[in-house]
């Protein structure tokens, strides 16, 4: 194959056989083999395995710098970290999510996109599956295919693109399951103020908050406008959807969610959305009261979301171990970075200081740990609750 130009389908079944697979950061471990290496250490030394879980905690302080914007790859890392604690507080399982990964859509992958979208029939009654209890349910939609329609065409992702369509594959490659996102930004808000389901949020908005939206480069958020599995009956595909889903779309701005389910509407609360009770609607039917959630991390309010998230897990990203000790400001800097490994140079280097003062500062922070040297300090640290 190497001299070969060959399928997305082969190339697929080639790499599955690896133990790396391609993500939204790019190529990565196998997150299977990661958790068979992790698991490993755990049980051959587990105060080690321990001291290097605190140490990736304090590490991922580093992410929330409110001066700083956090990437995906960032935020993803710190879902991972959270895995543990995560799993046993909620109704994640790691064991089963390990085996799924999402990656964004591209214009050869429509043949497994398309099958997701649902369409409005000719008739005026019909019978479509409700993802919470996988019984059918009665509703109403229009004769034709108009605009008002609250399902998902393919005309309707070519005008956002096909790159905001997000697959969640299965071990293997196989696609079990889609996420659809629309980018809060100037060229998608009209559309986003007429259309069905995100119509009753973006009405709402003030001028204000509209001439902020216009004024923007970037996007101001996403809206989460379609989640769909394959098989509606597997509860952990759609649970996988929604863990994979999130870490990539929490950005500094606005996270909008309508559902009808209440599956869905539980997982929300429980990532912390909160109900904006007069974007209610009805545009999945009569008899099919959606809720309208939003998230909103604006003004450097993503830091403290993900703090508040940990703790609430039993997680302290903003207590350190550091404290016993009556550090400085400047002494707790200084010593997360040694943790981290920073030599003498790289401290110096980060903190804009003189290695001069970085060995006065070392000093007295050995004479208040009562330690010789940065190994017994990292080591009296880590062991640290």
């Amino acid at each position: 194959m190497l001299d070969q130009t060959i399928s997305r389908k082969d190339f697929e079944a080639l790499v599955s056989l690896s133990f790396f697979e391609e993500t939204e950061s790019g190529w990565q471990l196998n997150t299977l083999f990661q958790r068979a290496m992790r698991d490993d250490l755990r049980r051959r030394k587990p105060t080690y395995y321990h001291q290097l879980w605190k140490r990736a905690l304090l590490y991922c302080r580093s992410f929330f710098k409110h001066d700083r914007v956090m990437d995906s790859t960032e935020i993803s890392e710190f879902f991972y970290l959270l895995g543990e604690p995560m799993m046993r507080a909620s109704l994640f399982d790691h064991d089963t999510l390990s085996t799924y990964s999402m990656t964004s859509a591209s214009s050869d992958d429509w043949d497994v996109v398309l099958p997701y979208l649902k369409s409005p029939p000719t008739m005026n009654e019909a019978l479509f599956d409700d993802d919470q209890s996988t019984k059918g349910f009665q509703q109403h939609v229009p004769k034709s295919r108009d605009k008002q329609s609250a399902y998902i065409t393919k005309e309707m992702i070519e005008s956002v693109g096909i790159q905001h369509v997000k697959l969640l594959r299965h071990r293997g490659g196989k696609v079990i399951g889609i996420a659809f996102l629309i980018p809060i930004q100037s060229s998608t808000l009209k559309k986003l103020q007429q259309s069905p389901v995100t119509r009753s949020y973006f009405k709402r908005l003030s001028s204000a908050e509209e001439k902020s939206i216009l004024s923007q480069d970037k996007p101001a958020g996403w809206v989460i406008r379609y989640l769909g599995v394959k098989n509606v009956s597997q509860m952990e595909d759609r649970q996988a959807l929604l863990y994979h889903l999130l870490p990539l779309v929490l950005t500094e701005g606005i996270l909008v969610a309508s559902t009808p389910l209440p599956f869905y509407q539980d997982l929300s609360e429980q990532f912390r959305f909160s109900e904006v009770h007069e974007a209610m609607h009805f545009d999945y039917g009569p008899d099919r009261p959606s809720r309208t959630y939003e998230l909103d991390l604006r003004n450097a309010r993503l830091s403290q979301y993900l703090e508040t998230f940990a703790q609430a897990l039993g997680v302290n990203l903003t207590e350190t171990p550091h404290h016993p000790f009556q550090f400085t400001p400047r002494e707790e800097e200084v010593v997360t970075l040694v943790i981290q490994g920073y030599s003498n140079a790289n401290l110096a280097a980060e903190l804009s200081l003189s290695e001069v003062t970085i060995k006065k500062h070392l000093s007295r922070i050995y004479e208040k740990t009562g330690v010789k040297n940065r190994t017994q300090l990292t080591r009296i640290m880590l062991e640290r609750k």
